[in-house]
């Protein structure tokens, strides 16, 4: 016969397998009593069991936690109630691994916005306009584990460093400004360091997300208007956004040439490749990023937009919109947005971290870049350029290197892409900017691999194979295609490399060496162009392997005819012109299973970031393409 005991302690085997447990020894306490229910002075599996029991028949016994009840040792959440998630937590604490906020902590105090007036923003586009309950000026270090609530406005003065073992909440629907720093500093960021985390899980729109706060109950949608509220009068939902004060108080983002703010920056404890394991931030003094723990996690990002920010601080030494500095897998990461910046718009430096449903628009430098041995997965991601705020050169939709100071340093640089658009800035009238725009410019060693993508309009060139070292990576000798190395598959090029204002511009390929004859690498641009295209993975081009500039209409329209920075604002708006028209049917029979490389990846059957039979994912409000 089957116990009532026996079947807790099965329910507990269930989750211990879910949260991968491999040990149940006894941990030590976050306080004197935490995670203690039983009394005997350890946090180990029978208080799990217990705790189990107590949420499963509350209130449960008197006596646990030294006669405090169970609620004082078992509130892993810190939120004043009992529930499985509690148990998931303390499981997860007792295997090692990350947990969001230590065990019977919860988010910490809420900052209340003391220091301005309300306000709503001055902007054009009604459908974005932000309002704001107060303000709070935010300088230096955040030493303790609090909560940026919902309605106010956190004003970043200078660099912002969220200090190691902190967790930062930000609220759905939190606004967040870079302002001129009047701290010293030239620049205004928020960084998190190494060892804090980032609690940013925002949602797609303004509405209720359930439960009570700040004394009001927030049960359907109707419970929350279609903006911010006035007051606190109920807990709604909302993107977090992260945009310039500039952009708030004066209609207009000051967004070239340099970028208002210094965006968003956070550090992990992932592997990275610069010598010894550690590497220093770019942008920033002494600050170390990297480590040993590929499942490192830095939190929870969700719906985050953050706009009209990078800064060039010296030569080749920027803040991107958002830099991902040694972030591990154990983070979770999708619907981002990075609008409008002066330099790259998400830069990854090494780790593991995977995501998901991204966007890079109108950004001054490259789309996707990546260096310093970055692993992780990325799926649903668009990419776009608008000309006139690009930097003068080496503008890539794909930048990816190993190490600029060792191109065959370990862990290699290998990251995977599945199912991406990215679009240059061929459709728009050229000012001169984009002459070395790129769809993907590999390069210093890397690996990795593209994957049904779709890759237009970029004025130089779609592919270039930069160097020996790629080549290697890319190519065994013969040439042939080196198996497990850099791969470009199942994608579609189009209008590649039709720009005339300058030069040389090869099509859909390029080579990265600027000596004649062959290079002593593996295999040359054109080769491994040859390579890609004979397995019918890539959609049928005709190459000038001259070199002489390709015809302008080379390659398969996708249909996707994109305005973007044209006809403000409804071209602005239009979320729905990413999406390929269904008249290309290659957009269908070209793609793989993404699922097939990586069960990370969703399943899909269509080339690009977007189902062309379904609704797009880009979403007001939590999208803006406003260029000011």
């Amino acid at each position: 016969m089957r116990t009532a005991s026996s079947m807790w302690k099965g329910a507990v085997a269930g989750l211990a397998a879910l949260v991968g447990i491999a040990s149940w020894a006894p941990s030590a306490l976050a306080t004197a009593t935490c995670g203690d229910l039983n009394g005997d002075g350890f946090a180990k599996i029978g208080d799990a069991l217990i705790l189990l029991q107590t949420v499963a028949n509350p209130p449960g016994a008197p006596t646990l936690c030294n006669g405090g009840g169970a609620l004082q040792c078992g509130d892993m959440n810190g939120d004043g109630t009992l529930t499985i998630a509690d148990v998931v937590i303390f499981l997860n604490f007792l295997a090692g691994n990350p947990t969001l906020f230590p065990i019977c902590t919860g988010s910490g105090p809420q900052i209340a916005c003391t220091d301005g007036p309300a306000g709503t923003s001055m902007l054009q586009a009604t459908d974005h306009t932000q309002s704001w309950t107060g303000q709070k000026h935010i300088t230096g270090s955040i030493n303790s584990t609090q909560t940026w609530i919902h309605g106010c406005r956190y004003n970043i003065d200078g660099l912002v460093f969220v200090e190691p073992g902190i967790t930062l909440t930000i609220q759905p629907g939190a606004l967040i400004a870079g302002v001129p720093s009047t701290t010293g500093s030239n620049t205004s960021a928020l960084i998190f360091k190494r060892g804090s985390k980032i609690n940013a899980k925002g949602t797609p729109d303004y509405t209720c997300v359930g439960g009570t706060k700040n004394g009001q109950a927030c049960a359907v949608n109707s419970d929350c208007p279609s903006s911010p509220p006035p007051a606190p009068v109920a807990f709604c939902g909302g993107p977090i956004i992260m945009t310039s004060s500039n952009h708030l108080d004066l209609g207009h983002g000051h967004a070239v040439p340099t970028g208002d703010w210094g965006g968003l920056t956070i550090n992990g404890n992932a592997p990275v490749n610069c010598p010894g394991g550690e590497c220093l931030a770019e942008g920033l003094v002494g600050i170390p990023f990297g480590g040993p723990d590929p499942n490192d996690s830095s939190g929870v990002v969700e719906y985050v937009r953050v706009e009209f920010s990078g800064q060039e601080l010296t030569p080749d030494n920027e803040l991107n919109v958002i830099t991902i500095n040694g972030v591990g897998r154990g983070t979770i990461w999708d619907h981002t947005q990075c609008n409008i910046g002066f330099d790259d718009c998400h830069e990854w430096f090494g780790g593991t971290v995977n995501g998901k449903f991204m966007v890079s628009s109108g950004c001054g430098d490259d789309l996707h870049d990546t260096q310093l041995g970055t692993v992780g997965f990325t799926q649903h991601y668009l990419g776009l350029y608008y000309e006139p705020v690009m930097q003068n050169l080496g503008n890539h939709g794909f930048e990816w290197d190993d190490n600029e100071n060792g191109f065959d340093l370990l862990p290699r640089n290998t990251p995977i892409v599945c199912n991406a658009t990215m679009i240059g800035s061929n459709l728009q009238p050229s000012v001169g900017l984009g002459q070395t725009e790129r769809a993907a410019d590999l390069r210093r060693g890397t690996s990795g691999r593209i994957s049904n993508t779709i890759e237009e309009h970029f004025r130089s060139a779609g592919l270039k194979l930069d160097d020996n070292a790629t080549a290697n990576q890319a190519c065994d000798p013969g040439p042939v295609l080196k198996p497990g190395g850099l791969l470009v598959d199942h994608s579609l090029f189009f209008d590649n490399g039709t720009d005339t204002t300058g030069g040389p511009h090869f099509g859909n390929v390029q080579n990265g060496w600027t000596t004649s004859g062959s290079p002593a690498g593996n295999c040359t641009g054109q080769q491994y162009w040859g390579l890609i295209t004979a397995g019918g993975t890539i959609s049928p081009t005709a190459i000038n392997a001259s070199g002489s500039p390709a015809d302008p209409g080379e390659g398969v329209d996708p249909g996707i005819h994109v305005k973007y920075g044209l006809g403000m604002p409804t071209s602005q708006t239009d979320l729905s012109q990413f999406i390929p028209d269904g008249t290309q049917p290659l957009v269908n029979t070209l793609a793989n299973d993404c699922h097939a490389i990586d069960p990370f990846f969703d399943t899909t059957n269509y080339i690009g970031a977007f189902d062309p039979t379904k609704p797009t994912w880009l979403t007001t409000p939590w999208i803006s393409f406003e260029l000011q």
